[in-house]
């Protein structure tokens, strides 16, 4: 297997923000990648809160019947176990908090449960803001459900995060945070003007926050007039570290890796006429086989992202803690442990 990590004792190598495949290949292939922990998508990003946890349930399920590969994992301490055991750090995410926007007391449900980073808003609309599709007007900003849901969030010690939020969304919730909180998958606006990639100014209030962006490998939010490289992706985090600082920047992969989808179905769900303006200035480059970099097809290519931070110049400590040990200090601060 190829080294992913230096051999300094804390670092951990997280991606922050991962939907690919629960099996047992998946984490055969999250392993030989050498990635210690992923946050993974576990809670869908509709139904209701019953439904969402049928799901969950069953998820969970599958994740005990390969407990010698992979464990639940709650506080920072878990992930180290798992890293000092060789099994895969599963942290439980959610990219939309719609599951709890009608009663906030359901956050407690779900942090006994084991959810531990929920997103405020997915591409659509919901009761607490905006997501990245909406521009301009569109965007009406967070709700004062919103700011129930943030304070709440806050105060059980939940990570907040902000990826797919509209920039007036996310702009009102920066602004009310108080503790750090996490851009998981998110590129740097000034590289490439998609609407999910964050303005410079906003990176850098994550950083005063004390959190993490993770720089995400989706290729619409690289560049859009041709398939972006490994060394593409490498450019906004360069440009990240530069804008936020190296303690707040980390990766996320954002790949459905394991998972094979009908072409067709794809298209209509993540092609280029499938979210008009997030897919704006895209060219005809763009399809099911190009949704992934090219250099990097899965999570076992993992080792290749960080020989191309150092070979570009990136001290060895530096790259440890973009490859995780920024999300470790995050998600320590922020659950404990």
């Amino acid at each position: 297997m190829m080294q992913a990590i230096s051999d300094q004792a804390a670092v951990a190598v997280i991606d922050g923000l991962n939907v690919a495949a629960l099996t047992r290949e998946q984490m055969e292939r999250t392993r030989q990648g050498g990635v210690n922990a992923i946050n993974l998508t576990i809670v869908p990003t509709s139904g209701s809160f019953e439904e969402c946890m049928v799901t969950v349930g069953r998820r969970l399920a599958k994740l005990a019947e390969m407990e010698d590969l992979a464990i639940v994992a709650t506080s920072a301490e878990d992930i180290c176990a798992a890293r000092d055991t060789d099994r895969v750090a599963v942290v439980m995410g959610s990219q939309n908090a719609a599951f709890v926007e009608n009663d906030l007391a359901l956050l407690e449900i779900a942090k006994r449960i084991g959810v531990r980073i929920i997103q405020a808003t997915h591409n659509a609309k919901n009761r607490l803001g905006s997501g990245a599709p909406f521009k301009g007007d569109e965007d009406t900003g967070m709700t004062e459900e919103g700011r129930l849901w943030l304070s709440e969030m806050e105060r059980l010690g939940l990570l907040v995060d902000l990826s797919h939020c509209g920039l007036r969304t996310t702009s009102n919730f920066l602004a009310a945070a108080t503790k750090p909180l996490v851009f998981s998958h998110a590129n740097a606006h000034a590289r490439w003007p998609s609407l999910r990639n964050k303005p410079d100014d906003m990176l850098r209030r994550v950083a005063d926050l004390g959190g993490v962006t993770g720089a995400v490998m989706w290729t619409p939010t690289v560049r859009g007039d041709r398939w972006p490289t490994l060394d593409d992706y490498v450019d906004h985090i360069e440009h990240m570290v530069r804008a936020a600082g190296i303690e707040h920047v980390g990766f996320a992969t954002d790949i459905s890796d394991g998972i094979e989808e009908d072409p067709a179905v794809w298209s209509q769900a993540w092609g280029l006429g499938s979210l008009p303006t997030l897919m704006e200035g895209i060219g005809p480059w763009y399809c099911y086989k190009t949704e992934r970099l090219d250099g990097y097809r899965s999570l076992s290519d993992t080792p290749k992202l960080r020989e191309r931070l150092v070979a570009r110049g990136m001290g060895e400590a530096d790259a440890d803690k973009v490859m995780g040990g920024n999300f470790l200090r995050v998600y320590r601060e922020v659950w404990g442990g």
